[in-house]
């Protein structure tokens, strides 16, 4: 070896190893792809490969050359750039059979850990679930209340007071008014009216008159009427639909002497035949003025009270309305 040179005898072995190693990578290749297309470019790579070799042959010092087999250590490079190999394309199949979706990129860069904060609160993103991590307790807004139109009511008002001419009817068991003396006293009537207001009127039902007299130092007297008498109804209430009017009667001067009031009401009774109502009175003396009283099925006033003053001269009443006291 000491007068030949190196050169030519490591170039011929090395075009021997060059064309066993094809042959072992080109069955390799076709025992795992199973592509001719593949085995041309694992050919092409290999030729790269030896290229590496003869750069390498031109590092390494030659005395390392000689002292070891020229082709043993050949064959070392050769398995290890074949692996290399083997590896990068191992990878670029995984590639090719799932390729990475450009969402998906971004996702596995930001790793589920985008934060976000929105006022009092931490957004955290984890996967595809939204998860709402609160500082301290949300401001909540308190549900208003459903506002519901007002309910209907009666508007009962008092419209106007008067002397008249009244009686009983035996047959129709009530009071009616009269053109004319006759069978008839004088006496006094309060009207009211359930009149429409500008919110939804309604009808009104056993609505009663409660009667308080007194005195003419505005005392209250012994006597008085829980359910006063009405005129042209048989029963001690009425029912006021919505435009009709009713009159109260507040008594009557008395036949037999003109300084007394007579105050009429109506009692319950119950016969075999069924019930009814039974005219009652209350005679009065030294009475000035009634209180009248309206109310309804819920024993509360369902308008303000009324005052009427009364005097008597020579048995005709003359009569005037105001204000409580």
């Amino acid at each position: 070896m000491g007068g030949q040179p190196f050169r030519p005898v490591l170039a011929k072995g090395a075009n021997k190893e060059r064309e066993m190693a094809g042959h072992v990578v080109e069955a390799a290749l076709k025992r795992e792809i199973g592509a001719g297309v593949l085995v041309a470019g694992a050919v092409d790579e290999l030729l790269v490969a030896v290229e590496h070799v003869n750069v390498v042959r031109h590092i390494i010092p030659g005395w390392f050359w000689a002292a070891i087999n020229h082709e043993i250590a050949l064959a070392l490079i050769l398995v290890g750039l074949v692996l290399l190999w083997k590896q990068e394309r191992v990878q670029s199949r995984k590639q090719e059979e799932h390729p990475i979706h450009p969402a998906e990129q971004q996702q596995t860069a930001t790793e589920n850990a985008s934060v976000k904060d929105s006022g009092n609160a931490i957004v955290k993103d984890v996967g595809n679930p939204r998860i709402n991590i609160y500082t301290h307790p949300p401001t909540l807004t308190p549900r208003l209340p459903k506002l519901r139109p007002p309910e209907p009511k009666a508007n009962i008002s008092f419209k106007n007071v008067r002397a008249a001419w009244i009686g009983y009817s035996e047959h129709d068991r009530r009071f009616v008014e009269n053109d004319s003396k006759g069978a008839s006293v004088r006496g006094v009537i309060v009207r009211f009216k359930n009149e429409s207001a500008a919110q939804a009127a309604s009808n009104a039902q056993y609505i009663r008159a409660e009667l308080i007299m007194r005195d003419i130092n505005e005392q209250e007297l012994e006597k008085s009427v829980h359910a006063a008498c009405w005129l042209d109804e048989p029963a001690d209430t009425v029912d006021f639909a919505v435009g009709e009017d009713h009159w109260v009667v507040l008594g009557a001067v008395d036949r037999d002497n003109a300084k007394q009031w007579v105050v009429p009401w109506m009692q319950p009774k119950t016969t075999w035949e069924g019930q009814f109502y039974e005219l009652k009175g209350h005679t009065i003396v030294g009475m000035r003025s009634i209180e009248i009283r309206i109310i309804g099925d819920s024993s509360k006033w369902v308008t303000k009270p009324v005052v009427v003053d009364i005097t008597v001269n020579n048995g005709e009443p003359t009569v005037a309305a105001r204000s409580p006291v």
